[in-house]
C-alpha cells in the first residue's frame, strides 16, 4: 500500500502538575489541522501543536514527523516551525 500522510492536533491543558496533553485530534489536511491547533487555544487549552505523519498503516512504518504550527496562549501567537 502507498503511504499515507496524517494531520494531527495535540492541544495541552495547564494543571497544578505541569502540562498535560489532550487526545489528539485527526484533520483531513494541513490547514485544517492548523485551524484546529488555532480554535482549541481560542477555546481554552494553553497550547498546541499541529504536526504531519507520513507512513504505510499496514506494514506499521511510519516516516519522520513534521511540525506544522505551534500555538501559545500566553502570547496567543502561531509560530510555522
Amino acid at each position: 500500500m502507498a503511504e499515507i500522510t496524517y494531520f494531527v492536533v495535540v492541544p495541552f491543558q495547564e494543571t497544578e502538575n505541569g502540562l498535560v496533553a489532550d487526545q489528539g485530534i485527526q484533520c483531513p489536511s494541513e490547514r485544517l489541522a492548523i485551524a484546529q491547533a488555532r480554535g482549541a487555544v481560542s477555546k481554552g487549552a494553553i497550547g498546541a501543536i499541529a504536526f504531519r505523519r507520513s507512513g504505510d498503516p499496514n506494514i506499521g512504518e511510519r516516516g519522520v514527523s513534521g511540525n506544522l504550527n505551534r500555538v501559545d496562549k500566553r502570547t496567543f501567537r502561531a509560530t510555522a516551525a
